[in-house]
C-alpha cells in the first residue's frame, strides 16, 4: 500500500485471526492471547468496598483490596466467599486525584468470573470514575487526624 503525497499511510488493522490485513502474522499476537492479556494487567493495590446484588437487592457487603486491574477484569480480596456469576458492585479508592485535591473512586459493575477462598475476579461490564467522600479514604490521612484532634 502506498501513501498518497500529503496524506499519512493508514495503519494496518488486525483481524480476529491475529493476522494483519496484508496477511502477515501480528508479532504482538505471536505469544498467544493469554500472554498478550497478561501484559496489560496492572498491579494496583487499593482499598475496595463491594456489594453483592441478587435480584436488584443488596445481598452482602464487604471490604478488601485490589490485587490487579486490567481493562476487562479486577481481582480483589474479599471478606465473604463469592460465587461465580454473582453480580458485584465495586468501589475502588483510586490513587490519582482530580486537580490535586479531590479524591477519586472507580465504580465497577460486573459478574464474578473466577473465585477462590478470599479472592474473586470480576469482569468489568460497566465502570465510572467519580469523586469520593470520606467513605473509602484511609483513616490515617492527615485531614482525618486533624479532625479527630479537634
Amino acid at each position: 500500500m502506498q501513501a498518497v503525497v500529503g496524506q499519512p499511510e493508514k495503519p494496518l488493522r488486525m483481524a480476529r485471526t491475529g493476522r494483519l490485513r496484508n496477511g502477515a502474522a501480528d508479532p504482538r499476537a505471536a505469544s498467544g492471547t493469554a500472554a498478550a492479556r497478561e501484559k496489560r494487567v496492572f498491579p494496583i493495590q487499593q482499598d475496595v468496598r463491594y456489594q453483592c446484588l441478587k435480584g436488584g437487592r443488596l445481598a452482602a457487603t464487604g471490604i478488601g483490596r485490589t490485587i490487579d486491574i486490567s481493562s476487562q477484569e479486577v481481582q480483589f480480596t474479599s471478606q465473604h466467599p463469592l460465587q461465580k456469576g454473582e453480580r458485584i458492585r465495586l468501589a475502588v479508592a483510586w490513587p490519582a486525584t482530580l486537580e490535586d485535591n479531590c479524591l477519586m473512586k472507580l465504580e465497577i459493575r460486573g459478574p464474578v468470573i473466577r473465585c477462590a477462598p478470599g479472592t474473586a475476579v470480576v469482569r468489568i461490564a460497566r465502570y465510572e470514575f467519580r469523586t469520593r467522600g470520606a467513605g473509602l479514604a484511609a483513616i490515617d490521612e492527615p485531614r482525618f487526624r486533624m479532625a479527630a484532634s479537634m
